[in-house]
């Protein structure tokens, strides 16, 4: 059974950073979502990321305005399961007093992108928006996903390539292995697999 991540979006559960460095079309909204399937070049991506919120911890998972940032060690998971296929960018992480963290992070770009979600399983209903709609969740905490066995049997991460490509997605060996190193706040729920 895979997991589905969930990236709190709460203010208490989230600090806020600003970026700095970087190209300017990065930082632009729909960005990386646009440009992720490509290996992207390094000089492209923020290099400092200045705490702006008063939270007291930062967590081994945080996201930014342009990516989900992760420690060291997660990273060091990851490629052990999938070498070479996500594309992490080192980022200097500096608190709100100017200090900078214990922790090593980067700036996680998950390089494969799975048309694995069961729509029409999962709990989820159809919004029309400024975009032309999407799928959403029927609810706060009652999202069900149900995702294809077959298109996701060995991989450990990856994000939906047409619906809900806001959501991560993660293999029970990954989620096993983030608990088994202790690593906090990676919120996740169960997807069933058909």
């Amino acid at each position: 059974m895979a997991y589905a991540i969930e990236i709190p979006l709460w203010p208490q559960y989230r600090p806020l950073f600003q970026l700095v460095g970087g190209s300017a079309e990065v930082h632009q909204l729909d960005w990386l979502e646009n440009h992720e399937r490509a290996p992207i070049k390094q000089e492209l991506m923020p290099f400092r990321a200045e705490q702006i919120s008063k939270h007291k911890r930062i967590n081994d998972f945080f996201t930014t305005t342009l990516t989900w940032c992760v420690c060291e060690e997660f990273k060091n998971i990851v490629e052990s399961l999938e070498p070479g296929v996500h594309q992490f960018f080192p980022i200097e992480v500096v608190r709100r007093s100017g200090e900078p963290t214990e922790k090593t992070y980067y700036q996680l770009v998950i390089g494969q992108r799975l048309e694995a979600l069961d729509v029409e399983r999962s709990n989820v209903k159809w919004i029309a928006d400024e975009r032309g709609g999407g799928f959403h969740a029927k609810g706060p905490g009652e999202a069900r996903w149900v995702l294809r066995r077959d298109i996701v049997a060995g991989k450990h991460l990856w994000r939906p390539l047409k619906y809900f490509t806001y959501l991560r997605f993660c293999s029970d060996e990954l989620m096993a292995a983030v608990e088994k190193a202790g690593l906090k706040k990676l919120g996740a729920v169960h997807a069933e697999e058909i």
